[in-house]
C-alpha cells in the first residue's frame, strides 16, 4: 500500500492552500506609503524653536506658510513671519487627520469627517459635513486633501 503523502494527487491539493495563504498575507502588505501630514517635531535641541513654538509642538509646511499643530491635534495656529508670535489660532472639536495649504486658503479634514476651510486670517470660509450633505459612512475620516 503507497503512502497517502507520496502520491501526486495529496501534493497537489497541499500546494494550493499554501498558494493561497501566501498570496492571501502578500495582498495585506502595503506597497505604497500612506499619505498623511508630513510634519516636523521641534524636540531638537541643536536647533532654535520658532517664536512661541513649544517643544513639543509639531510643526506643518507647505505653500511658504507654516502651522503648529498642538500635541493632541485638534488644535492649530499659523506662524507669523513679522517676528509676533502667532497670527492666528484655531481649535477643531475633533483630530485633525489632513491638511492641504496654499497661499489664501488652508484645508483642514477631521477624524470625523468633517472639512474646514479657512482662509488667511485664520477665519472660517465653509464647514463641509458628510452628514449634512446626505452622505453616510461607516468611517467619515478624511484620509487625504488636494
Amino acid at each position: 500500500m503507497r503512502d497517502p503523502r507520496r502520491s501526486k494527487r495529496f501534493r497537489r491539493f497541499a500546494f494550493y492552500p499554501i498558494a493561497a495563504l501566501l498570496l492571501l498575507l502578500l495582498s495585506q502588505r502595503q506597497l505604497l506609503p500612506r499619505p498623511g501630514i508630513e510634519i516636523s517635531q521641534q524636540n531638537n535641541q541643536e536647533s532654535e524653536p520658532a517664536i512661541g513654538v513649544k517643544n513639543d509642538q509639531a510643526l506643518y509646511k507647505e505653500a511658504g506658510r507654516s502651522f503648529l499643530i498642538r500635541p493632541d491635534q485638534q488644535g492649530i495656529a499659523e506662524l507669523n513671519d513679522e517676528g509676533t508670535p502667532l497670527r492666528w489660532e484655531r481649535e477643531f472639536g475633533s483630530i485633525i487627520t489632513t491638511a492641504a495649504a496654499s497661499q489664501s486658503l488652508s484645508a483642514w479634514g477631521l477624524l470625523d469627517g468633517k472639512l474646514f476651510l479657512l482662509d488667511r486670517e485664520g477665519l472660517i470660509l465653509r464647514i463641509i459635513d458628510p452628514r449634512q450633505e446626505g452622505i453616510n459612512s461607516a468611517h467619515p475620516c478624511v484620509y487625504a486633501l488636494a
